[in-house]
Order: structure tokens, then C-alpha cells, then sequence
């Protein structure tokens, strides 16, 4: 079984490239502790710019894993200092964990 993850922000009005490079020096950041930075990708149409984050998991395992190492970043003064500035850029954001089924 493999998951998706997938986070979905949706940048304040005219802070779309802003919020991508806010994500692109998070994964600089603390890309080799969580491992693979999965896929990104822009939407410009909708109602405001908006970035889908996927990253694939093996299994649900894999997943906690995951987010365990997250809660440890999060703890940290650099992510503070990282949040602090990347949270005025968002309007609004979704974590969805998807399994993956064959067809």
C-alpha cells in the first residue's frame, strides 16, 4: 500500500512566488532529515495562487515515521524562525493523506 501525502496552500493575494520560495528554503532547510521532497506543483488559475505538495510514503509506517521527524523540526528555533516567516504568506492550507490503489 502506498500513501500520498498531500498538502495544498493557497497563497495570499500576490505572494504565490514568495510562498514557493518559502518552501523551496524549507526543504533546503530540513529536506535531508525528512528525505525525499516528493512533488510540487503550482496551480495559477482558481481563485489565488495555489501550491499542492505530494510526497509518497511506502506504507502507513513509513507515514509516522515521517511525521515524528516532523514533530521534531517543529520543535526547533530554526523552524520558528523559518514559520515566522513563511505564515503571512498563506491564506489558507489542507494535509489530505491519500491511499494509492491500482486499477
Amino acid at each position: 500500500m502506498m500513501l500520498i501525502e498531500r498538502m495544498t496552500f493557497v497563497a495570499r493575494y500576490g505572494k504565490g512566488d514568495a510562498l514557493l520560495d518559502s518552501l523551496r528554503e524549507f526543504n533546503r532547510l530540513f529536506g535531508a532529515r525528512l528525505g525525499s521532497p516528493g512533488r510540487v506543483a503550482t496551480d495559477r488559475t482558481g481563485r489565488m495562487f495555489r501550491i499542492v505538495w505530494d510526497i509518497d510514503h511506502a506504507d502507513l509506517a513509513a507515514w509516522a515515521a515521517s511525521t515524528a521527524t516532523e514533530r521534531e523540526i517543529f520543535g526547533t528555533p530554526e523552524f520558528a524562525e523559518w514559520f515566522a516567516k513563511m505564515e503571512p504568506l498563506v491564506e489558507s492550507g489542507d494535509r489530505e493523506l491519500f491511499e494509492a490503489v491500482d486499477l
